[in-house]
């Protein structure tokens, strides 16, 4: 579903390699059965792959690159990966793939060599910029050829080779949830001084959380993120007196990411002992915001440049601004001559010559 389900808080002086089985005990009592686990490569060492095979745990990890068996199926099994005839595509990047059983920690595990052909370019580079003033230059440039790129996936279930990528890489949605959290949510830095405190706002930035990854699933097609809408809609305020409460006039922006929200914003008033609520996002008229023009069935035409668009009726511009050509009004203008020659010049301010009217001076 990507979005979070569940967390624990656990001490840091504790031995972690128990607490993936507890979580997923606990996570058995609310009735979640876990079928996969995606872990980081640091989850990757014996102890904790033979609790999950203990335990039929199935499991999708990275090998680390320092451990011996990494080396020793590079170098057994990754000779011919680039070749055509192990290509494998993901979203636009380009792999090479083998998949390979092997027999590890007492198990039946299935190992996927991959070779990123753009990441394996790069490497090569860097190297050569590295090592081309070394003695010994040769030899370690060999090495990123050889190396360079590569990466091996392991699991404890059989995958088609086409299908282990974009299962992976999954993952980085997960890194995101936890992104949330970090950056939008105040999971860090935590800043709690007892237990009761930190166990207060883990709660509630876990709630953050999963309100912002909703808020950013019902935003995805439109113009606006969870970050931007909810600053935009930090500019919102409700009123509430004694006898009313008044929500602030919505702007376009509000009404926008209302809709694409589908979130109902009710416009209630207290007043005079009855209760009147007004439909969200909607006009005395009827018609709701966000539907320009005119409404269904009006027999109004609409103001465009051209008119007459009725079937075999020839379209006519619209008359320029002004007055029609041979009206009888006369223009007014602030000063000067008019436009009619016939039409003298506007008098001046104040009082005609000769009036008999006394002028309005400010009483003392």
């Amino acid at each position: 579903t990507k979005m979070p389900i569940f967390f624990r808080y656990v001490p840091g002086n504790v031995i972690d390699n128990s607490m993936l089985i507890n979580t997923l005990k606990e996570l058995s009592c609310f009735g979640v059965n876990v079928e996969l686990i995606i872990m980081d490569a640091g989850y990757c060492s014996k102890q904790k792959l033979e609790q999950l095979t203990k335990h039929n745990i199935p499991f999708l990890t990275r090998m680390t690159k320092n451990r011996n068996e990494y080396k020793d199926l590079i170098r057994d099994h990754s000779g011919d990966l680039r070749s055509a005839k192990y290509l494998v595509r993901y979203n636009k990047r380009k792999f090479c793939g083998k998949k390979v059983a092997i027999n590890l920690y007492n198990s039946r595990l299935y190992a996927y060599i991959m070779l990123d052909l753009a990441e394996s370019a790069i490497d090569i580079d860097k190297s050569i910029d590295i090592y081309c003033d070394d003695p010994d230059s040769e030899k370690k440039i060999d090495e990123h050829f050889f190396s360079g790129g590569k990466f091996i996936l392991l699991s404890s279930k059989d995958y088609d080779i086409q299908e282990i990528l974009p299962l992976y890489y999954t993952r980085q949605e997960i890194e995101q949830i936890f992104d949330t959290a970090k950056t939008y949510a105040g999971a860090l830095p935590i800043r709690g001084h007892s237990e009761e405190t930190i166990k207060g706002i883990l709660l509630v930035s876990f709630i953050a959380t999963t309100v912002y990854s909703c808020l950013g699933r019902a935003l995805e097609g439109s113009r606006y993120s969870a970050n931007s809408a909810l600053r935009l809609l930090n500019t919102s305020y409700i009123k509430m007196y004694k006898n009313i409460t008044l929500l602030d006039e919505l702007t376009k922006q509000h009404e926008d990411i209302f809709l694409a929200t589908k979130i109902d914003v009710p416009f209630s008033l207290l007043e005079k002992g009855s209760l009147y609520e007004k439909k969200p996002l909607e006009m005395s008229s009827g018609r709701k915001y966000g539907h320009r023009g005119r409404p269904k069935g009006s027999k109004n035409r609409p103001k465009h440049v051209f008119v007459g668009f009725e079937a075999g009726q020839e379209i006519g511009e619209r008359r320029p601004r002004g007055r029609p050509k041979g009206s009888k009004n006369k223009a007014t203008l602030a000063n000067g001559p008019a436009m009619n020659p016939n039409h003298g010049e506007r008098r001046p301010r104040g009082r005609p010559k000769g009036s008999k009217n006394k002028a309005k001076r400010p009483e003392p």
